[in-house]
Parts: structure tokens; C-alpha cells; sequence
């Protein structure tokens, strides 16, 4: 299960939004998900799956002054992440040559503990999310989809994503609780029921 936790500071409103997306195939009314039907044929058991579509909600958090500073930390993690990536990829241009992310990633690895001691405060998980959305936007400039990447500032709208790979993220009536920054209030409760996706 994988759950991706986008949380978007948007500092001219002064409030933290993240996006939620459930596998889910009914409100969150308190009765339970219907369970994947099954079939006999001869000896052998068939397991049919049911398919629920993929529900989305915004939810506004409330935080206090520590978790804002703790999301303001995480955003420039991911900022200096991609930034340090960007230019990575562009000395690798001026050399003629085409550095992969993977190459990048492991440059930024071997460094890190040295340079970067900072960072172990953080969600790691931030910093690959970071390296993702960095190859993504160097593969739709080589597909002349969209222009040459730019450097993250820090103006405007400040953002980070986590997932739940190691099961550290839940929600429970009107708060969540995430990875090294506990549980942080929000406005209201996740309205349905299924398993929590990217």
C-alpha cells in the first residue's frame, strides 16, 4: 500500500492543504468495505476482486507554530533536493554528457551524511519523492514537452510529499499523524472508506 501525502504550504493563505487519494467504493459511513466475492469451479477456488474507483479529498490542516515550521523544513528539503539534482544534471551537460537520476542519486548519497547532516531530522522519504519529480520534468524537456527545469525558489506556493511505506501514516477522526512531525489536527474527518493511495 502506498500513500503519498502532498502537503502544499501556501503562505500568502497561511494554511497547510493535502491531498488524499482512497481506493474506496463508498463514504466513510461507518459500514464496512464489501468484501472481494469468490467463486467454486470443480477444485479449484476462483477470487474475483472488486474494483472501486480512485476518490480524492482535500483536507485543510490545523497546526500549531511547530508543525508550520517543521512542514516550512520539509518543503526546503525537497527544494534543496531538487535543486541540488538540477544542478547535478547541468555540469553533466556542460561535460557532454547525460547524467541519469540514478547517477545523481547516488552522488547525492554518498554525500549526504557528510555534508548534508541536517537531513536525518527529516522525513528521508522527502528527498526521493524530490529525485522523482526532478526525472520527470528532464524527461518532458527531452520529449519537448515542456522547457528546460528551473530552480525551486522560496517564493510562493511551498510543497512536499511523503508515502506510507513503512506504514507511518494514519488518520484518526479529525487528525493525522506523520512521520517525525506527529499528529497534526485537521478541519475535518477523511470521508471515505478503502485503502489510502498516492
Amino acid at each position: 500500500m502506498t500513500f503519498a501525502l502532498k502537503c502544499g504550504i501556501i503562505v500568502a493563505l497561511k494554511c497547510v492543504i493535502i491531498d488524499v487519494t482512497v481506493r474506496a467504493g463508498e463514504l466513510n459511513s461507518g459500514t464496512p468495505s464489501e468484501a472481494p466475492a469468490t467463486s467454486q469451479q470443480g477444485n479449484s477456488r476462483k477470487l474475483t476482486v472488486n474494483t472501486m474507483a480512485l476518490k480524492t479529498q482535500n483536507i485543510a490542516l490545523r497546526p500549531n507554530a511547530a508543525h508550520v515550521q517543521a512542514f516550512r523544513q520539509h518543503a526546503g528539503f525537497r527544494r534543496f533536493v531538487y535543486n541540488y539534482a538540477l544542478s547535478a544534471f547541468k555540469e553533466g551537460l556542460d561535460a557532454g554528457e547525460w547524467r541519469s537520476g540514478r547517477t545523481i542519486r547516488k552522488g547525492f548519497n554518498a554525500r549526504k551524511k557528510t555534508e548534508f547532516g541536517w537531513h536525518s531530522s527529516l522525513i528521508a522519504r522527502v528527498a526521493s519523492h524530490a529525485f522523482n519529480d526532478f526525472e520527470k520534468a528532464c524527461q518532458r524537456w527531452k520529449n519537448k514537452i515542456a522547457k528546460f527545469p528551473r530552480y525551486k525558489r522560496k517564493s510562493g506556493k511551498q510543497s512536499f510529499r511523503v508515502d506510507n511505506k513503512r506504514n507511518s501514516v494514519r488518520f484518526e477522526g479529525k487528525r493525522i499523524l506523520l512521520p517525525k512531525i506527529g499528529w497534526v489536527r485537521t478541519f475535518e474527518t477523511l470521508r471515505f472508506v478503502g485503502d489510502i493511495m498516492r
